[in-house]
C-alpha cells in the first residue's frame, strides 16, 4: 500500500508542468541548504525521462540552471 502511494505521488509530481520549476527550485535550494535532496530529485526525474514521462534535455537544463 505504501509503495503504491509513493508511486502515485511520483507520477503526480513528474507528470505535471510544474516538475521542471520544482526541480530547479530543489537544485537551487541545495546550493543554499545542503540538506535538500537534489541528487534524489534528479535521479527520479532522470528515471521518469527514461520512461518517456519527461524530456531528458529539459531535466538536465533545469537541474544545471538550479545548480548554478
Amino acid at each position: 500500500m505504501l509503495l503504491a502511494y509513493l508511486e502515485g505521488l511520483i507520477d503526480l509530481l513528474t507528470g505535471s508542468v510544474w516538475t521542471y520549476p520544482l526541480l530547479l527550485g530543489i537544485c537551487a535550494g541545495d546550493a543554499l541548504i545542503p540538506a535538500f535532496p537534489s541528487e534524489t530529485a534528479l535521479i527520479v526525474c532522470g528515471i521518469q525521462a527514461a520512461r518517456g514521462e519527461l524530456s531528458l534535455g529539459w531535466v538536465i537544463a533545469f537541474a544545471a540552471l538550479g545548480a548554478f
